[in-house]
């Protein structure tokens, strides 16, 4: 049985050799930036994660730096 409607192919092969990279194979990064890169695949309407995506989201990921604060979203909506 599937749960999910995603292909077993969404990450491309070179997707995947830089999500091990930039996750260092931690678990938990490989989800955050896994998650990341599919949401930017997506928003630019890619059908397969490519290694570009994942490296966006690795240095999206890399850009708060700890103890940074998160920037201010209030009224994002209004941008959409």
């Amino acid at each position: 049985m599937r749960l999910s409607r995603e292909p077993r192919d969404l990450i491309e092969p070179a997707g995947v050799l830089a999500l091990a990279r930039h996750s260092g194979g931690l678990l938990r990064l490989v989800n955050v930036i896994g998650g990341a890169a599919v949401f930017l695949a997506r928003l630019e309407g890619a059908s397969h994660v490519g290694a570009s995506h994942v490296a966006e989201a690795a240095s999206m990921r890399d850009g708060m730096e700890e103890g940074e604060e998160s920037p201010d979203l209030e009224g994002a909506d209004a941008v959409a």
